[in-house]
């Protein structure tokens, strides 16, 4: 499949253990706890991709475009080729293994996330009981209507996403 165009593809649960994908179009693919074990993924275009859960120990990431792809509780270790600008450029969370040479990569708060995706009016009324700076740095906001947020104090530095859908897909979180 090296080279192939697979555009929003769904490869949920796929077993592509040491397949040949370098070169290959993923743009908002689904490959969520798929198993892309020592795959070779140089080249790899995979922005926006949801890559949650997804098994990527030993897998050769050389220049694999990552911009906003959501690699939720994915495991990177043992990985090749991967360098921290592309991590940083993707969503990653607490649960996200990364091999020690990588750590330091910036997530936003989940918990902050989810609660933005429940509306603004729950939104705002935990803004009220809590006295705290939210964390949306690096979340996924282009293209969401922010209308009536109370978003004063926020730390919105930074902000990378591929829109709604990507808020919606990989947070699980109801806009």
């Amino acid at each position: 499949m090296s080279g192939a165009q697979l555009d929003g593809a769904v490869f949920i649960q796929a077993d592509l253990r040491k397949a040949n994908l370098r070169g290959a179009g993923f743009r908002s693919a689904l490959l969520d706890e798929a198993n892309l074990r020592d795959a070779r993924l140089g080249g790899t275009f995979l922005v926006g991709a949801s890559l949650s859960g997804a098994d990527l120990r030993g897998a050769y990431l050389r220049l694999a475009k990552l911009d906003g792809a959501n690699l939720y509780d994915a495991n990177l270790d043992g990985f090749d080729g991967l360098r921290r600008d592309q991590v940083n450029r993707a969503h990653c969370n607490s649960g996200t293994k990364l091999p020690v040479g990588l750590t330091g990569w910036k997530m936003s708060n989940d918990e902050h996330v989810t609660m933005l995706g429940r509306g603004a009016a729950e939104w705002n009324e935990w803004r009220a009981k809590l006295d705290e700076t939210p964390d949306l740095s690096q979340a996924g906001l282009r293209g969401l209507d922010l209308t009536g947020f109370d978003l004063s104090r926020a730390n919105l530095q930074a902000p990378i996403s591929e829109g709604p859908t990507y808020l919606r897909r990989c947070c699980r979180v109801l806009i």
